[in-house]
């Protein structure tokens, strides 16, 4: 469905010509704005689908919708809580860099200093401030290392094979 989307808008926006005039400029924009959208409204239905075809097993405790279970999951439960919690914090900031046009004074230094500054609580808190039953196990053996761990090579291959896909596939610029 996705890909069928994409070859229909894309084959719609194929049509505007002109690189130098504003008309043409704009109409670009506008297509690749059209395209995207089109991409995350489709990803946001299938996966909105998807949720709603699932069936809760009969064993499942249902207090918790959102978060793991407590008692079943401890481990699981107080690092998504502690993300939960941390969560606001660093939308906060990118928050007001945005708002307050921060980012057109950022150098690549100063870019890379906020963000490992807002990543560096998720990355240390399997070390620093393990909670739950993680706090009495090894490092290694804690639910938040295992996340982290699973964070770093899905955002590896996130941003090494997409952006391929973003700038042959889409032909972005």
């Amino acid at each position: 469905i996705i890909i069928i989307i994409i070859i229909i808008i894309m084959s719609s926006s194929s049509s505007t010509t002109g690189d130098d005039d504003d008309a043409g400029t704009a109409a670009i924009t506008t297509d690749i704005a059209v395209t995207m959208a089109a991409i995350l409204g489709t990803m946001v239905a299938v996966l909105g689908s998807l949720t709603l075809l699932q069936t809760p097993r009969k064993d499942d405790h249902v207090e918790s919708a959102f978060f793991p279970h407590p008692t079943t999951q401890p481990s699981k439960y107080a690092y998504e809580r502690f993300c939960a919690f941390y969560t606001p914090c660093w939308m906060a900031a990118f928050g007001a860099v945005v708002v307050l046009q921060l980012y057109e004074h950022f150098t690549a230094h100063t870019y890379w200093q906020f963000c490992g500054g807002v990543a560096l609580p998720l990355l240390l808190q399997p070390f620093v401030g393990p909670t739950g039953p993680d706090a009495a196990r090894p490092w290694y053996e804690r639910y938040s290392t295992k996340a982290n761990l699973w964070i770093a090579v899905y955002s590896f291959i996130g941003n090494y094979w997409y952006t391929h896909y973003f700038y042959s596939v889409l032909k972005a610029n």
